[in-house]
């Protein structure tokens, strides 16, 4: 349901809820409302107006309970946690909330105007500039790019690159050998920096590269996903200006 920005008097708000439910019953769930309890995930930034007129338009259809629970703190529990901090990203905005030990903490609830909108426009930007596919020039459509995302970079396990561990040097060892490759300068020299370079990459711990194919009309585009794109392209949300 989407909620115009205005203040609408709660006269209004039950005309629209009247609607809402009567379609939810009985066209979406096809249910008996009177042999059913209600759960509703309340958004806490609804008014409280929406949310007197969405529970008088259930007890009107005969719902013998109605009970509204915070959707960001619902969200916690169904990790088996208490604690913990939920970020639901929208498609335009993003809500922050935090709780403790049950309790919804409300100096922590939060929003920014950045979503699943500003990770597709990044995702154009990264597609076009490291798996050189440009979506301004073959045109697919938001929903193909949505799924694309969701597919790739929040649900496909990501596959890390284990990099090997080179033993470490024990306080008591002797800085010198029996090995004169060992003893050169420039062997330890390039061996310090391989060693860099192999801890470098271990930190880094990229995910796999996935190939997917977008579709246009009787067109279609093959191109790889690299792992830079699927580790980066939420980074969006975490950018200092947001």
């Amino acid at each position: 349901l989407s909620l115009s920005k205005h203040t609408q008097s709660p006269s209004t708000w039950q005309e629209i809820t009247e609607l809402l439910v009567n379609d939810l019953l009985f066209t979406q769930l096809e249910i008996k409302p009177d042999k059913r309890r209600i759960i509703v995930l309340k958004d806490p930034w609804w008014p409280s107006s929406f949310q007197n007129a969405l529970a008088r338009s259930f007890f009107r259809h005969g719902c013998p309970g109605v009970h509204f629970v915070d959707a960001l703190h619902t969200a916690l529990f169904v990790t088996g946690g208490q604690s913990g901090i939920v970020i639901d990203v929208g498609y335009h905005s993003t809500k922050i909330q935090a709780s403790m030990y049950g309790h919804i903490i409300p100096e922590t609830r939060d929003w920014r105007a950045v979503g699943f909108y500003s990770i597709m426009q990044k995702f154009k930007v990264l597609m076009r500039d490291l798996a050189r596919l440009d979506f301004s020039k073959f045109a697919v459509d938001e929903g193909q790019i949505e799924n694309a995302i969701a597919r790739t970079c929040f649900v496909q396990p990501l596959k890390y690159k284990h990099q090997a561990r080179a033993k470490p040097t024990k306080p008591g060892d002797s800085p010198t050998g029996d090995n004169d490759e060992e003893n050169d300068p420039a062997t330890a020299a390039a061996a310090g920096a391989a060693g860099a370079e192999t801890d470098e990459k271990k930190d880094e711990l990229s995910p796999n590269g996935v190939s997917y194919e977008f579709n246009v009309a009787k067109q279609s585009a093959f191109c790889k996903i690299t792992p830079s794109i699927r580790r980066t392209v939420c980074e969006v949300l975490f950018d200092d200006d947001q």
